[in-house]
């Protein structure tokens, strides 16, 4: 590559960054093409000219882009505490690759887990257990926390600024904290799903489990056996999020004011209410009078019953797509389908779609339903009208304009 010239090698690196090795000297200490080289792949700074690995400037610039670039600067910029300081503050990730003795520099490593928290592991135990430095990291990460000296990990500020950043640091935080109560509700707040790591004790607490469920219904699948069987726990935790009915016990799956509620905040619940609640008549009246789409979860014999499809479609006219094959060709109940939503004329039998009424009722509720309907309503003007007047009304017009010549 010594006969490329300078725009061919610059193509060359930016490509690949291992060419650098290759090219002639006085274009290994060109600070654009050696920049663009590391930028491709750090390791190419190895072949930089050493004049370039001794530019502070330079440097500097290169570490603010990968920390490592550190690991291949001129030795007297890797021993200058001010050059170490600079470049921590600009890359963290810099720590890693500073001399032992940068490590324990009390300042240098403040501003380094300010930039990156989780430098605090590049720290030396001594500061690992410095308070300030910790905050500074775990504020900034809190994955830092697992790095923290021991005590530091029992500090109640240090442990709560990090589960209110993450919440799955409470796993790094030492036991005592992990009964804490404001410092499990501010994990549940986070994330829900690090409550694995709260204790036992606070798991089996009935009043914390039931201020934390009507926060969030997905604690009651952190709750210990007991408290998923408690009746007025699983009420709130349904209420605030219907499908942690999947939780709690068989006994208040059947219990048609628990999946009532759950049904009430989302339909999809009611999969998991028991075989019998599910093919219970009247309870299945009442749900899908609220909401049709729970239909869809309904007993399969109920599915074949007008009565009860008619109460789904007119709820919810989707909830024709759950109904068994004979009962989509029934003109009474595809009728209310469609006039709750036009688009459930996709889910209508052949029939159905044949029917002019149907289909002017489906295409009144919505323009787009004219799609499911049979080919010869296409071409109808009455129908197409309908259709367009229901999407835009301003359609009509123009569309009159543009196709008088089609009747």
């Amino acid at each position: 590559m010594q006969d490329l010239n300078r725009d061919q090698v610059l193509s060359e690196v930016t490509w690949d960054a291992r060419a650098l090795e290759f090219v002639a000297d006085d274009l290994k200490a060109d600070r654009e093409i050696v920049l663009a080289a590391v930028t491709q792949n750090i390791r190419a700074l190895e072949y930089a000219a050493e004049g370039l690995k001794a530019d502070r400037e330079f440097s500097l610039a290169v570490v603010t882009l990968n920390g490592r670039a550190l690991e291949y600067a001129a030795e007297e910029l890797k021993a200058d505490r001010e050059f170490i300081l600079t470049a921590v503050t600009k890359n963290g990730r810099t720590l890693k690759y500073a001399a032992k003795k940068f490590k324990g520099d009390r300042e240098i490593v403040l501003a380094a887990v300010t930039k990156t928290g989780c430098e605090l592991y590049n720290a030396t135990n001594e500061l690992k257990g410095d308070r300030e430095i910790v905050l500074a990291a775990v504020t900034q990460d809190s994955w830092a926390l697992q790095y923290a000296a021991e005590e530091l990990k029992a500090d109640r500020e240090i442990v709560l600024a990090a589960v209110t950043k993450n919440g799955w640091a409470l796993a790094f935080a030492a036991n005592e904290l992990k009964t804490d109560r404001e410092i499990a509700l501010a994990t549940m707040s986070q994330d829900v799903r690090a409550l694995e790591y709260v204790s036992e004790e606070l798991k089996a607490d009935r009043d914390f489990i039931l201020t934390a469920v009507t926060q969030n219904g997905w604690v009651l699948k952190y709750a210990t056996k007991e408290l998923k069987g408690d009746r007025e726990i699983v009420l709130a935790a349904v209420t605030q999020n219907g499908c942690v009915l999947k939780y709690t016990t068989e006994e208040l799956k059947a219990d048609r004011e628990i999946v009532l509620a759950a049904m009430a905040q989302d339909s999809w619940a009611l999969t998991y209410a028991t075989v019998e609640l599910k093919a219970d008549r009247e309870f299945v009246l009442a749900a899908v009078k609220h909401d049709g789409g729970a239909f869809e979860y309904a007993a399969e014999h109920l599915k074949a019953s007008g009565k009860y499809v008619l109460a789904a479609v007119t709820q919810d006219g989707r909830a024709l797509k759950h109904a068994k094959k004979d009962i989509r060709a029934d003109k009474r109940v595809v009728l209310a389908a469609v006039k709750s939503n036009g688009t459930a004329l996709q889910y209508a039998r052949k029939k159905a779609k044949m029917d002019r009424e149907i289909v002017l009722e489906a295409v009144k509720s919505d323009g787009g339903a004219l799609q499911y309907a049979a080919d010869k309503f296409k071409v109808d003007r009455e129908i197409i009208l309908t259709a367009l007047s229901a999407r835009n009304p301003k359609q009509v017009a123009i569309y009159e304009l543009i196709s008088m010549d089609l009747w």
